[in-house]
Formats: C-alpha cells, structure tokens, sequence
C-alpha cells in the first residue's frame, strides 16, 4: 500500500493513510472527466464537478469548444447535473453551437431544445429591451441557417422553432418593450 500522510495522534500512535486515487479529487483534463465517469458514474461525476469550480469550468470551456470529445462528456453530466452545472453546460452547449453548429446537432443526446431554446437574457441582472434578444440570438440562427447536411435538417429545424418559440414567448417573460 502506498502511503500518502502519516499523521501522529495524540495517544502517540502513528497512522498510515492511502493515498488519494484520482476518483477523490475532480477531474482535471478530458480523460480524468472520462474516467471519473467510468468508475463513478455520471451522477458522483456530476456532484464532483458541481464542488469544484475549475472542473466545471474545464469542461464548460472544453463543451464551447465543441469538439466530439467534450460533446460526448458534456451530454453524459448535463443530464444528470443540479441546476447550476446543467445551466453552465446548456450556456457552454449554445456557445459551441453557434461556433460549430453540425458538431453539434449531431452530437447525440445534447439536449436541443433547451440549447437552442435558452434565454440569455437570464444572465443579465436587468431587463433589457426586446431588440438586444434579438441581437444576443442572432449569431444562433446564423449558424443554424449555415447547416446544410441532409442528416442534420430535422435537429437544425427543431432547433429554429425553439428559438422561434423563445423569441415569442420573451415579451411575456424575460424583457421589456
């Protein structure tokens, strides 16, 4: 067994700790997400990125980058992830698609309609005007408009209703007029 710590107690007794596998601190790069995953599952993934800030951040910036890899890691946490880590992966998911909008789409199991459907101006702390939604969408349907592979047409088209949808729901919810 390898020892980490020897830590000596007040009774004068001295204890050997193993020392910490890589499924005891958050995952680091690509392949310790993957691997944390492996051992532990999608929801101790999950709970373990949620308590560490810059494994959240790895893989939301790993998720935005858009990149088959990350997309697959992403779809396993986004699903199984509390409110905060999952709001972060649909931001990091929005972004990759307006980068890389096929990798996306086909991209199996990404949540779309919440993707494609989310209200950025939930991250501004004031309500702003109908016209800057419009604006914050736009590079959106721009990369949807730019996706032309037959196989991708049905999500591409999903995608466009559920930001037709936010855009007409926003009046009544997230922006003044």
């Amino acid at each position: 067994m390898q020892l980490a710590k020897l830590i000596l107690v007040a009774a004068g007794v001295l204890v050997a700790l193993p020392a910490a596998s890589a499924a005891d601190h958050a995952p680091r790069n690509l392949e310790e997400m993957r691997a944390t995953i492996a051992a532990r599952g999608s929801t101790a993934a999950a709970r373990q990125i949620a308590s560490d800030p810059a494994a959240l951040e790895l893989l939301a910036s790993g998720v935005t980058g858009g990149r088959h890899e990350w997309l697959e890691v992403g779809v396993q946490i986004v699903g199984v992830a509390g409110p905060y880590v999952r709001e972060r992966l649909i931001v990091a998911f929005g972004r990759a698609l307006e980068g890389d909008p096929e990798s996306v789409l086909a991209a199996s199991g990404v949540p779309l309609n919440d993707v494609c459907g989310y209200d950025p101006l939930t991250l501004m702390s004031s309500l702003p005007p109908c016209k800057t939604l419009d604006r914050l969408l736009a590079p959106r349907l721009s990369a949807l408009a730019s996706v032309k592979r037959a196989d991708l047409v049905d999500a591409r088209d999903a995608c466009v209703t559920a930001i037709a949808r936010l855009k007409a729901d926003a009046p009544n919810r997230s922006c003044t007029p």
